[in-house]
């Protein structure tokens, strides 16, 4: 049984998904959300403690959806033999990362502004903060190699010890 605590903060969230799905994760208002569920932009701090707290559980609440999505496509797979793991002779491994990714792509494209949301659509939705960082581009590293860049990551120095190439980037495509 819920309480009327617990009725009222789903009934928020409900309220923000709509919300985040009708204006996208730039255009999104506490007081569209507040107005949604019929109560004032202040009273949503008596169920979450700020604007981070609301969309961090929003958050949570989609990488859940998609986990369960993910296990759900790995279900429908036919079961392998467990004696032999390290072997994989029928491709399920391939099998595996196929629908996984399957599943990933099909949630992106059925509800696009919660992927923006998880994912980074180029905005902030902490307390008052806007982030300056274009959508695609880690904040502080440029990716173009025409760029003057830190040093290699780890995952960057191990790419480049095995290929002669630069990992490819939102501006310059391998």
């Amino acid at each position: 049984m819920t309480t009327r605590g617990e009725d009222m903060r789903a009934r928020v969230l409900r309220a923000a998904l709509e919300e985040l799905a009708a204006t996208g994760v730039v255009g999104i208002s506490l007081r569209a959300i507040a107005r949604r569920v019929g109560m004032t932009h202040q009273a949503i701090s008596h169920y979450f403690t700020s604007r981070s707290a609301l969309f961090t559980q929003l958050a949570i609440e989609g990488y859940a959806e998609l986990r369960a999505e993910m296990r759900e496509a790995l279900a429908t797979l036919p079961e392998t033999d467990p004696a032999g793991p390290a072997v994989d002779p029928t491709g399920r491994a391939v099998d595996r990362v196929a629908a996984v990714g399957a599943a990933y792509l099909r949630f992106a494209d059925e509800r696009p502004t919660l992927f923006d949301l998880l994912y980074g659509g180029g905005a902030s939705l902490t307390d008052g903060e806007r982030s300056s960082t274009p959508p695609g581009r880690p904040s502080g590293r440029s990716s173009c190699p025409s760029s003057p860049t830190p040093a290699p990551t780890a995952g960057e120095a191990t790419w480049r010890s095995r290929t002669s190439a630069s990992p490819p980037g939102p501006c310059c495509s391998a």
